[in-house]
This record gives structure tokens, sequence and C-alpha cells, in this order.
């Protein structure tokens, strides 16, 4: 595949709500605020070209923290309560199709590096540090 046509592919799919809207209607049965925030999370976690700054993201479900913990068979339940993500953009940046093709897509397929590094901010009390 050239790079033209993954960058139309990237160019395309990245932007596809209708892609979403199918998932939900037809196979999913989430609340749809859980989909639509699991949705948000995966398209902000995926590394993408001419991406500078980083991003923080609030959702109301612990996402992440479920879907590490059934990466490595823990069991961690899926719960409704407010959560901080900062997802780190700024360590890795491409500002061509050239070098995100070739870092990403190339050499990131080798080791399933697709996903940007990602901490949950932990909310602090008020009055404490």
């Amino acid at each position: 595949m050239s790079v033209g046509m993954l960058q139309a592919y990237a160019q395309k799919n990245l932007k596809q709500p209708e892609m979403y809207e199918f998932l939900r209607d037809k196979f999913l049965s989430l609340p749809s605020d859980l989909l639509h925030e699991a949705i948000i999370l995966n398209k902000s976690l995926l590394k993408q070209p001419f991406q500078t700054e980083n991003l923080d993201l609030e959702l109301s479900y612990n996402i992440w923290e479920f879907y590490q913990a059934t990466l490595i068979g823990d069991d961690v339940p899926l719960e409704q309560k407010s959560r901080k993500y900062h997802i780190n953009r700024s360590s890795d940046t491409w500002l061509s199709w050239d070098d995100w093709c070739r870092e990403v897509v190339w050499y990131g397929n080798s080791t399933g590096a697709y996903f940007y590094g990602t901490n949950v901010v932990e909310a602090q009390l008020a009055g404490h540090s």
C-alpha cells in the first residue's frame, strides 16, 4: 500500500461518525454515554500525525483502567465514576504523513505501538496537595 493510499484511508476513517452510529445502533447494547466515551478515548489514544500538544480528557467511566486490567486478566469492574486522563501526545510527534507512516504504521506494526502514553490524573481534595 502506498503512502498516498494510507493517507487517504486515515483521513477518511479517522472522521467517520457513520461507523460509530452503526456500532451503537446495531451491535452494542451499552449505555450510549459509555459507548461514546469509549470511542472518544480510543480515538484520542491512537497515534496520529500533526498532534503536538498533550490532551487532558475527562470521562465519566473508568474505561482505561478497565481495559488495562482486562489485558492482563485482572478483574476491575467498569464503573461510572469521574476520571481524568492525561494523554502524552508531545513525546511522539510526526509532522508529515511520510514520517507517521514509517514510524507508526510500518515500525509500530511489529510492536503494536499505536497508542500514546496515558496516565490517570487523580482528583485531589480541596486544601490537600
